[in-house]
């Protein structure tokens, strides 16, 4: 019997049937994926019949295995994400973040930057998100960054931020870094370098500790002073990533290789350098030696007084 020999009354009866037997594989399905993990994983990472509302339910009643499983979905829409930092402990997470098709709304990049304080993995891999946009969340980071220092008594010792080995100082200062360069914290950095170097405590251990605890500004500040150039030289080369400018000036301080390695990775570039980077400009500061490094720094400053206009006091 052909399809147009079906009356209306049995194409009505057979939609039916089919409607409810749709419903019910759908009932069984939201079932099984409220079920054990070992039952539900499948359904949870891979299914594309359950809906945002079914995940964000899961995500709030079920176990963090269940959330694992969510986090690494193919797609993760953002309301179901800020569900799982909202209701998920450090594991899932972790996947969310290592996730890069998940998507991460502002509400949610804010709850997992104060979680990242006190994780440092995930503070890695948060910085590592190429589709975040570090400009415009350098307030809310720096913002967060100084309630962490406020609540260590940060501010009692104003001149000397380093010397509390404490991981949210560290966490927070390396996301600041991925932020790139603030005017704001150059010049607080810069003051109390000053400050430090009038004391005399400004030397190679300043910079190592500079350095391990992720305090970009401040190396580079540190740098500035040291060298005796003004700071908007400096201010230049990181704006321009100019790697080789400050390669040379380094080296005629004669740091050793792996300071020189860990101040370039620390201080706020435009970019943060890439692990090629860091490889090549430690290969060309190794290969110069710290007699031409001089010579050319002096050569360079030679030049650029020569080139300052008369009656200026300061080098531009």
């Amino acid at each position: 019997m052909g399809r147009q020999d079906i009356s209306p009354g049995l194409r009505l009866l057979f939609g039916a049937v089919g409607f409810m037997a749709l419903t019910g594989c759908y009932i069984s399905l939201a079932k099984l994926a409220n079920d054990e993990i070992d039952v539900a994983a499948p359904l949870l990472e891979f299914s594309n019949v359950l809906s945002d509302d079914d995940l964000i339910d899961i995500v709030a009643k079920q176990s963090e295995a269940h959330r694992i499983a969510i986090a690494g979905r193919t797609s993760v829409p953002e309301r179901v994400g800020d569900a799982i930092v909202e209701h998920g402990g450090a594991p899932s997470a972790l996947r969310l973040v290592r996730n890069s098709q998940a998507e991460l709304g502002k509400d949610t990049l804010h709850k997992l930057v104060a979680r990242a304080s006190t994780d440092v993995a995930l503070a890695t891999d948060l910085r590592g998100r190429g589709d975040i946009d570090w400009n415009s969340m350098r307030d809310e980071i720096g913002a967060a960054g100084q309630k962490v220092l406020d609540t260590l008594g940060a501010k009692t010792r104003p001149l000397d931020p380093v010397t509390a080995d404490k991981v949210n100082q560290v966490v927070y200062n390396r996301m600041r870094n991925r932020a790139g360069f603030s005017a704001h914290e150059w010049k607080v950095a810069y003051n109390q370098v000053k400050a430090l170097s009038d004391r005399r405590q400004l030397d190679e251990r300043a910079l190592i500790r500079f350095a391990r605890f992720g305090y970009g500004h401040h190396s580079a500040a540190a740098l500035t002073v040291l060298l005796e150039v003004s700071p908007e030289v400096f201010v230049k080369w990181l704006a321009m990533q100019d790697y080789v400018a400050t390669t040379v000036a380094l080296r005629a301080l004669n740091l050793k290789p792996d300071l020189f390695e860990a101040l370039i990775a620390t201080m706020p570039w435009r970019d943060l350098p890439t692990d090629a980077d860091k490889t090549n400009v430690r290969k060309r500061y190794e290969a110069l030696t710290q007699e031409e490094a001089s010579g050319i720094f002096e050569l360079w400053r030679s030049h650029a007084f020569r080139r300052k206009p008369a009656g200026n006091e300061r080098v531009a």
